[in-house]
């Protein structure tokens, strides 16, 4: 009976206290640690796919790229449809969060105990916007609560328009393809003004798998996803 007893509580701190500290923890660094007066420089979007060529005496004399993988765009040139479609895919909550969707945290916590593996990030598209321009995006505790603190600072100094083009002029869709520019030309060889609402549709879809999700790669997976956008926007 007490071998039963210390059992049930081993699996209740497992799968109920854990999950509710890690969120106390990044509730906490939210309100009670400093934030940033500012925000830092965004990394270069396409840095490590650029070779920098110098001379002896370490002058820059040369920049080569394998192949063009960002096409800048203007935030009105991005479709409502595509927008919409992000917001439906990655972060439904992305209007009424402060930059950390705690309830989404607290579930990908769960699935990710019963799982014993990392099976939901939990991230908001603010969040995802700060790992890939301010971290370095290793697993780690620490990193993720200073992209919790980031994200809410950003939300703090930045509106939601401003933040969600931010992440479409640089999320990768794959295919060599960063930014919803690259990636309109890169699929459907088309201007981002241009967009419809099924071609919105694939693009929000292949973002949490790039490699696993392209057209090319996997055509009845991504028109299975496709489909599934489709629904979420409808909802």
């Amino acid at each position: 009976m007490a071998r039963a007893l210390r059992s049930i509580a081993a699996f209740a701190i497992v799968s109920v206290v854990t999950p509710i500290t890690c969120v106390m923890v990044i509730i906490g660094a939210l309100i009670f640690l400093p934030l940033p007066a500012t925000l830092p420089e965004p990394k270069p979007i396409l840095e490590s796919d650029v070779n920098h060529v110098l001379d002896t005496a370490g002058n820059e004399i040369a920049v080569y790229k394998h192949f063009e993988t960002y096409i800048k765009v203007e935030q009105a040139d991005i479709p409502q449809v595509m927008k919409d479609a992000v917001v439906a895919a990655e972060d439904k909550h992305f209007f009424d969060h402060g930059g950390v969707d705690v309830g989404s945290t607290i579930r990908a916590l769960l699935d990710d105990v019963q799982n014993r593996k990392a099976v939901q990030g939990g991230s908001t598209i603010t969040q995802q916007y700060v790992k890939n321009a301010f971290t370095t995006g290793e697993r780690t505790i620490g990193r993720k609560i200073r992209e919790a603190i980031l994200a809410s600072q950003l939300e703090r100094s930045s509106d939601k328009q401003t933040i969600l083009y931010k992440y479409l002029s640089t999320i990768y869709f794959g295919e060599g393809a960063y930014g919803v520019g690259a990636a309109a030309q890169t699929y459907f060889r088309t201007p981002v003004p241009q967009l419809t609402l099924s071609q919105a549709a694939l693009l929000a879809s292949v973002i949490p798998a790039p490699s696993r999700y392209s057209p090319r790669v996997a055509p009845d997976v991504a028109e299975q996803r496709r489909v599934v956008v489709l629904d979420e926007m409808l909802a």
